[in-house]
């Protein structure tokens, strides 16, 4: 009897040994997370925060005051400032052109798509052309500036131009 205790302490000694064993593999384990997860927060934390408070200290008073301030904001890298300037002096315009968007028609010309679009702003229906480029290394569309005096194909041109002076809007 003697002999199957020492057993039974034996193999208990070697169960504490090895949950010990993996308690630290387990620690080590959730301190990995929890520190990628507080990386993730801070890194994360700003980048969606819009806000009017974001663009206090900055004096949109006039048009000569808002100009220095968006500069300042550009220079100093204030782009969370920047973004929520954007939200609240253009988010309703947006919210207009989006709903009222309508694109009459495409035409392709070296190498960029150029949309013939219709849209109302500030109540005014507006009549436009966009020039959007695919980047070649991402596969992407983004919008360029390219607009009909850019373009050589004089026909184009000239449709771009009749388009755009629907609206009395040169683009």
């Amino acid at each position: 009897m003697a002999d199957n205790r020492q057993s039974s302490e034996g193999s208990s000694t070697g169960r504490l040994s090895r949950l010990a064993g993996r308690m630290s593999s387990l620690c080590s384990f959730l301190a990995l997370c929890i520190a990628i997860g507080t990386a993730a927060y801070v890194f994360l934390r700003g980048r969606s925060e819009v806000s009017a408070s974001a663009i206090q200290g900055y004096n949109f008073t006039s048009p000569e005051e808002s100009l220095k301030s968006v500069l300042t904001m550009r220079r100093q890298g204030q782009f969370t400032a920047l973004r929520s300037y954007d939200v609240a002096f253009n988010g309703a315009v947006l919210d207009e052109k989006l709903k009222s968007l309508q694109i009459h028609k495409t035409r392709e010309h070296d190498g960029r798509r150029i949309l013939f679009i219709s849209y109302t702003e500030r109540g005014d229906q507006k009549f436009d052309t966009e020039a959007y480029i695919r980047d070649a290394e991402s596969g992407l569309w983004g919008p360029c500036r390219y607009s009909y005096y850019d373009v050589r194909d004089r026909q184009l041109a000239e449709e771009m131009r009749a388009w755009t002076e629907q609206s009395g809007h040169r683009g």
